[in-house]
C-alpha cells in the first residue's frame, strides 16, 4: 500500500477541503475523506516521542476527566451557561483547585473551549455528552470497562502462551472483574450496565448508513421481489427474522422504511430482552423470545418454507467460531434452498489497509468474549463449514460494517 508524502497529503487536504465547501450530495463523503487525510498528515508529522506524549498525556487522562465530568454533571452545567470556575465549583460542590486542573486538561485536548482565564464553554464532544446518553455512555464504558479489561490482556496472553483466546469464560475481561461467567451472563447482575451498553452500542452505529439505505443492499430486488415470486406463504410467511436483534432497532427501522413489504417481520432475542419492548413494537413487527443456541422456532412453524431472510447484526463478532457454528447449525435447517438468505451485518477486516474501528473492535471482542472481527476468507470458511456459501458482500462505506449475503450451498 502506498505511503503518500507530506506534500501529497497537503495537496489532498486542499482538494478535499474545496469539495467540502461546495454544497453537494457527496459532502459527507468528502468530510470523512478529509478527516482521514488530516489524521494521516498528523501521523506523518508527529515524531515518535510526540506520538507517545499524545497517547500518555492527552488521551489516557481524558477518559478519566470525562468520567469525572459525568459523575459531577459538569457538562450539563457548562451547557446551561455556568461557565466560570467559581460558578462551576459552587454548582458541582468540587474543590476549585481540583476542578481547575480537570478543566485545564479538558480544554488542552479540545474537549471544552477555554474562553478566558478560568472561563469555559462546551466543545462539540462535551455538548453531545451532556445532551445524549449514547455519547455519555460510550465514554463511561471506555473508562469503566475497556481500560480495566485491556490492562489484563498482556498478562493473560503471557499466561496462556500467546494463544488466540477461544474460551469466553477465560478472557482478560474475566481476570479484570474476577468472574468465571461469560460477559453477558455476568452483566445481568451489574445494575445499570446493560442499559449503559445498549446506549453505547446505539452511539457506535448512529452515523453509519443502514444496510437497506439507498446504495446499500437492494431490498426490493433481492428480498421483496423474491418473497413474492417464490411463494413466501402470503400473510403467514416470514419476510425477515432479526436474530439477536436486541430491542428491535434494526427491524423497526426496516418496517418504517418499507411499510409495504409483504410477510411478517420477527424480532428474536432472549425473553428478558424482548418482553419489555414487545407491546411497543410497530404494527407488522412481532417479538419472539428465543435463545439462538436452540432450534429455530421458524423451522417448526413454517417447516416447508422457512423465512425468506435471517439477519444477524453484530452477533457473530461476539463469539468464537465454535459458538458461531452452533448458531448457524440452528439457522440452516430453517432455510429453503433457492429461497432463504442469511444476512450477516458485521465488519469484514481488509487484508490491507484495515480501518482502526474494525481492528479496535476486534481487540475488544477478543478481550471480552474470545470473539473477533473476521477477514473475508475467515467468513467464507466459517459459513462453508455449515453448508452455506457467500453470494455477495455489500460495502456501504469504508470503515463501516458490511453486509454478507449467504445462501445454502
Amino acid at each position: 500500500m502506498s505511503n503518500p508524502s507530506i506534500p501529497d497529503l497537503v495537496n489532498r487536504i486542499s482538494t478535499l477541503g474545496s469539495q467540502l465547501s461546495e454544497s453537494n450530495a457527496d459532502n459527507e463523503k468528502a468530510r470523512r475523506s478529509l478527516l482521514t487525510a488530516a489524521r494521516n498528515l498528523c501521523l506523518r508529522l508527529e515524531t515518535p516521542i510526540e506520538t507517545l506524549r499524545r497517547i500518555v498525556w492527552s488521551e489516557l487522562p481524558l477518559l478519566a476527566c470525562l468520567q469525572i465530568g459525568n459523575d459531577i454533571d459538569l457538562f450539563s452545567h457548562l451547557g446551561r451557561g455556568t461557565n466560570s470556575l467559581s460558578q462551576l465549583a459552587e454548582t458541582t460542590h468540587v474543590d476549585p483547585a481540583l476542578l481547575s486542573r480537570i478543566l485545564k486538561h479538558l480544554a488542552a485536548v479540545g474537549a471544552i473551549t477555554e474562553t478566558g482565564a478560568d472561563s469555559y464553554t462546551p466543545a462539540p464532544l462535551t455538548a453531545a455528552i451532556a445532551q445524549e446518553a449514547m455519547y455519555r455512555d460510550i465514554a463511561q464504558i471506555a473508562f469503566q470497562m475497556h481500560q480495566v479489561s485491556y490492562a489484563q490482556v498482556p498478562k493473560h496472553l503471557r499466561e496462556t502462551g500467546y494463544q488466540n483466546p477461544t474460551d469466553p469464560t477465560s478472557c482478560p475481561f474475566n481476570a479484570a472483574f474476577k468472574t468465571a461467567k461469560p460477559y453477558f451472563v455476568w452483566s445481568k447482575d451489574q445494575p445499570g450496565l446493560d442499559e449503559m451498553l445498549h446506549n453505547a452500542l446505539e452511539g457506535y452505529v448512529s452515523d453509519y448508513r443502514r444496510w437497506f439505505d439507498e446504495g446499500g443492499y437492494p431490498v426490493r430486488e433481492r428480498l421483496i421481489a423474491g418473497f413474492e415470486e417464490r411463494g413466501g406463504g402470503g400473510e403467514e410467511g416470514v419476510m425477515l427474522v432479526d436474530i439477536g436483534g436486541g430491542r428491535g432497532r434494526d427491524i423497526c427501522a426496516f418496517r418504517e422504511e418499507f411499510p409495504d413489504a409483504p410477510g411478517r417481520l420477527v424480532l428474536q432475542d432472549m425473553e428478558n430482552v424482548v418482553a419489555p419492548v414487545r407491546d411497543s413494537l410497530p404494527k407488522g413487527v412481532e417479538g419472539m423470545g428465543y435463545d439462538f443456541y436452540t432450534t429455530q422456532p421458524i423451522k417448526e412453524e413454517l417447516s416447508d418454507t422457512g423465512a425468506h431472510a435471517y439477519y444477524l447484526h453484530s452477533v457473530m463478532h461476539n463469539l468464537p467460531d465454535t459458538a458461531c457454528r452452533s448458531i448457524l447449525s440452528n439457522i440452516v435447517p430453517a432455510m429453503r434452498k433457492g429461497y432463504s438468505k442469511l444476512l450477516i451485518h458485521d465488519h469484514v477486516i481488509l487484508d490491507v489497509g484495515a480501518d482502526f474501528v474494525a481492528t479496535g473492535l476486534d481487540f475488544a471482542m477478543m478481550t471480552y468474549f474470545a470473539g473477533g472481527e473476521r477477514a473475508e476468507s475467515k467468513w467464507r470458511r466459517l459459513l462453508e463449514s455449515e453448508g452455506l456459501k457467500i453470494s455477495k458482500i455489500w460495502v456501504f462505506e469504508e470503515g463501516s460494517e458490511k453486509l454478507i449475503e449467504a445462501e445454502l450451498a
